[in-house]
Order: structure tokens, then C-alpha cells, then sequence
């Protein structure tokens, strides 16, 4: 069988009751650059945090990573513990050191919310370094997501090419974990493999997706 590894392109908090807000504005397109703590020139900066997310050895719990703002602010709340909640955790790096960007392994993972200047819409298209026509590249990096062993669901995300960590945040807290993604052939129809690997054996790429607004 061969493996394919993919690329993209493209804390607890106080025991309290979080709070959410919609906002609207009347600008571009709208995505999170994970790993990262700005934003690229293409695009404005709505705010700057922390990624966090359901605890990896939870059955229950979301999936989707969240964004946290550095500022957060408070609804009513109660200060007792209590089992009847869902809870939600700092974000870390799961990369050991037999794999690329291994210097990173247990950091906490930035995060940065991107409002496009230009773009109207935005996705993310795994396996690609390059954009189709009509898209325009907002950031690349790697695909992530939670490991297969793990009972907690997760979701893929587009972790920044040159991932970033959170100053004084490498501690194995774990939390909600970013682990890289690896093809698998055979119900996943893979392409040919790099010029100068085997066929048969495993290739050392990383799946890459990009995240690509359109003009």
C-alpha cells in the first residue's frame, strides 16, 4: 500500500459561560490562518488569538477548532465546576520528532481571524501548492487534524506553511491536537508518486491545501 502525506493551501479558559457575537461587515471574504498571528498583505486583520477546541480523549465535545480573541470578555457566569458543560481547551502542536517542523512539537497554536480586501469568497483545497483559475492564494501550509486513535471527532484545517507558536506556551498541556495528515491509497485514488521515490514505498511529502479567495 502506498502512503501519501498531504499538504493544504490556504488554555482552559476560567469556569465561566463563554459568550459569542455575530458580526457583519460589508468587506471581503472571511477565514482563520491557523498557526499563524497576522494575517497575509491581501487581506485586513479582524483580530488575533488563540486556537482551542474540544480536550482529544473527550467523546463528546465540538469538532471545529475555535479562534479565541487575546481579549475575551464575559456573559453571566458561575464560578462552581460542573459535569453539565462542554468544555474547551488551548490548542497544541502533535508533531514528535521523527517528522517535519518537529521543533514545534507541544506549542500552543496562534491563530489569526482574515477579512480579504478584494475576494468575495474564500476556500480551502487540499493537496495544492497552486491556485485553479480565477482564485488568488490568500496562504498555504498543511493540513491537520486529530489523530485516528483518539475518541474525540476532529476536522481538517489549513495550518500555516511557516507555523508559528504562542511565546512561553510549550508545555505538554495537550488540549484540542493539530497532528499533520497522511493519504491513504485505495478507496483514495492517489496520483503518481515524486520522481525519485518507489511506488511502492512510503512518500515523504506532506499534504499541502491552500486557502484561495476569488476576484
Amino acid at each position: 500500500m502506498t502512503v501519501l502525506s498531504f499538504s493544504c493551501v490556504v488554555l482552559i479558559l476560567a469556569v465561566a459561560t463563554v459568550p459569542e457575537v455575530k458580526c457583519f461587515s460589508p468587506g471581503g471574504a472571511v477565514y482563520t490562518r491557523w498557526g499563524h498571528k497576522r494575517c497575509p498583505r491581501t487581506a485586513r486583520m479582524v483580530y488575533s488569538g488563540f486556537a482551542g477546541g474540544s480536550y482529544y480523549g473527550h467523546q463528546g465535545g465540538a469538532v471545529e477548532p475555535l479562534c479565541l480573541p487575546r481579549n475575551p470578555q464575559w456573559g453571566r457566569h458561575d464560578s462552581r465546576m460542573s459535569s453539565f458543560r462542554g468544555y474547551i481547551y488551548g490548542a497544541e502542536y502533535e508533531l514528535p520528532t521523527n517528522i517535519i517542523l518537529s521543533n514545534l512539537h507541544d506549542n500552543d497554536v496562534p491563530c489569526a481571524v482574515c477579512e480579504t480586501r478584494k475576494g468575495k469568497s474564500a476556500i480551502i483545497i487540499p493537496a495544492r501548492t497552486t491556485c485553479f483559475n480565477g482564485w488568488r492564494k490568500e496562504y498555504s501550509g498543511y493540513l491537520m487534524t486529530g489523530r485516528y486513535l483518539h475518541p474525540a471527532a476532529s476536522t481538517y484545517s489549513c495550518v500555516d506553511q511557516h507555523p508559528q507558536a504562542i511565546f512561553g506556551g510549550r508545555q505538554n498541556n495537550n488540549g484540542y491536537l493539530f497532528y499533520l495528515v497522511e493519504g491513504r491509497c485505495g478507496s483514495l485514488k492517489c496520483p503518481p508518486p515524486p520522481i525519485g521515490t518507489d511506488g511502492s514505498l512510503h512518500v515523504s511529502s506532506v499534504l499541502k491545501d491552500e486557502t484561495q479567495t476569488y476576484y
